[in-house]
């Protein structure tokens, strides 16, 4: 069976959702793709993901949870 090893989240590439981007980076997100004109010609989709196979610094995920090599 497959396991979800990853979530996935996207927000704006404006100034406004900077604090958006910082809270990802800082729960342990990493930018894996930017969509250029995404929602408008000067406003990019940026795509983040969690990689839920390693353990979480933050503790966010008990042990019982983190997918096993």
């Amino acid at each position: 069976s497959d396991v979800c090893s990853s979530d996935l989240v996207k927000t704006d590439s404006k100034d406004q959702y900077a604090p958006t981007r910082r809270f990802y980076n800082k729960c342990g997100f990493k930018l894996q793709a930017v969509l250029p004109g995404y929602y408008d010609d000067n406003d990019n989709c940026c795509i983040y993901a969690l990689d839920l196979t390693e353990k979480d610094a933050l503790g966010l995920f008990p042990d019982e949870y983190v997918a096993a090599e």
